[in-house]
C-alpha cells in the first residue's frame, strides 16, 4: 500500500511541477507540451502505471480491512472512540483522512 501510495504522490508532485510552467510563459507551457506530446510511449505508460497503482491500493486497503478482522474477530464491547478523529474512523471509505485536520478545522 505505501509504495502504491508513493506512486500516487509521486504523480501528483509530477502533475503540479508541470502545471505550474504557467507560470513560467507561454513559451515555456508550449515547450513543455511539446516535450509530453513527443513520447506517447511514456503517456501510456504513465497511465497504465497510475491505473494498476490505483486498483492495487483499493486491494491493498481491503486487504488490510480483513487482517485486521481476522486480528480480533470479537468486537470490543464498547466503541468509544475516544483517541480518534472521524476522520480515522472512516479512512477506508473516504481515502483521505485530512477532513477534520487541525490544518483545514481547528
Amino acid at each position: 500500500m505505501a509504495v502504491t501510495g508513493i506512486v500516487l504522490f509521486g504523480f501528483v508532485i509530477g502533475h503540479l511541477v508541470g502545471n505550474l510552467q504557467i507560470y513560467e510563459g507561454p513559451q515555456r507551457l508550449n515547450d513543455y507540451a511539446a516535450l509530453l506530446k513527443s513520447h506517447p510511449g511514456l503517456l501510456w505508460f504513465t497511465r497504465a502505471l497510475l491505473l494498476v497503482s490505483v486498483f492495487l491500493h483499493i486491494w491493498a486497503a481491503f486487504q488490510l480491512w480483513l487482517l485486521q478482522r481476522e486480528a480480533r474477530p470479537v468486537e470490543y464491547r464498547k466503541n468509544a472512540n475516544l483517541n480518534s478523529s472521524y476522520a480515522s474512523r472512516t479512512m477506508y471509505w473516504m481515502g483521505l483522512s485530512f477532513w477534520r485536520s487541525s490544518f483545514f478545522i481547528s
